[in-house]
């Protein structure tokens, strides 16, 4: 007898390469049987999902959750209650505050929760202090929870440190055995120059297989796509060689327009995150607080 019983459903599981009208068997909080036709009367209780899709616990590779002294519940956030089992946050925590970190969202969420280590010092300011000497440690001493290094391509950290900070987040990620994720699109101060074409091609290529590119479908400058919305040839080379692109929507990192004109190019997203942010269902402060 199964505990629960989900019925009616469009089973829809890439790894096992499923896509089909099935009924999904539940016993103990662990799934038992995947197939057609299981009866209503093998089950303590039965879910009728006629007309909807059932799928995986899903993973969200980038969203906001923790900031130091801003932070929000995962669970409430995007996280079990929306079929999100794992999130990763992005560059929320550089390595100095994995043990906060672990304490106030880890230990209380039901979410698997894990993060990519952010660069800066957020305690010298936003954008301002490299701190990746302790990464490849932090990832060693907390594998279970460290999966990546953040880093940004935008106005005021260019503007700060040229592209120091991506081949100095390189660094310590290739020490650590762990991926990089490339933010690319100009945010911050409308003021300060656009990101060329030129320097967002240095940066994509300095990624290797492995690494991840985020905001793939950015209306921005600084994006990976050129004023008439040519991919740039460092983000096609980039995806040959292995790097990730992934879509992440944000606050303002979409575009149908630049969407539709990328796929019609025959460049596809490998990953579809949210970038959701801490502050995402509350009045906005005006200001982005990660990206």
């Amino acid at each position: 007898m199964f505990d629960l019983l989900i019925r009616g459903g469009t089973v829809v599981d890439p790894a096992q390469g499923l896509h089909a009208k099935l009924d999904v068997a539940i016993s103990e909080g662990k799934i038992a049987k995947v197939e057609a036709g299981i009866p209503a009367t093998d089950a303590s209780e039965v879910f009728d999902a006629t007309g909807n899709y059932v799928t995986p616990g899903l993973i969200d590779i980038h969203v906001h959750v923790y900031r130091g002294d801003n932070h929000r519940d995962p669970d409430e956030v995007s996280g079990v209650h929306a079929g999100v089992t794992s999130l990763v946050d992005a560059g929320g925590s550089a390595s100095d505050g994995l043990d906060d970190f672990r304490t106030v969202i880890v230990s209380k969420a039901q979410t698997n929760i894990y993060c990519f280590l952010g660069v800066f010092n957020r305690s010298a300011g936003p954008w301002r202090e490299l701190s990746v000497d302790g990464i490849a440690e932090a990832a060693s001493a907390n594998p279970d929870l460290v999966k990546g290094v953040k880093v940004h391509l935008m106005p005021v950290a260019r503007d700060n440190f040229g592209l120091r900070h991506i081949e100095a987040a390189k660094a310590a990620a290739r020490e650590a055995g762990i991926p990089v994720m490339l933010h690319i699109g100009d945010i911050g101060p409308r003021q300060l120059e656009a990101t060329s074409p030129e320097l967002t091609s240095a940066a994509l290529d300095l990624l290797e297989a492995g690494d991840i590119v985020t905001h793939l479908f950015s209306p921005l400058t600084g994006s990976a796509t050129g004023d008439d919305l040519t991919v740039l040839p460092a983000l096609r080379a980039a995806k040959e060689r292995g790097v990730w692109l992934d879509t992440s929507i944000g606050d303002y990192q979409f575009a149908w327009e630049v969407a539709d004109a990328v796929l019609a190019q025959g460049v596809y997203p490998d990953t579809i995150a949210t970038d959701m942010e801490i502050h995402s269902g509350r009045a906005g402060t005006g200001e982005p607080l990660v990206a």
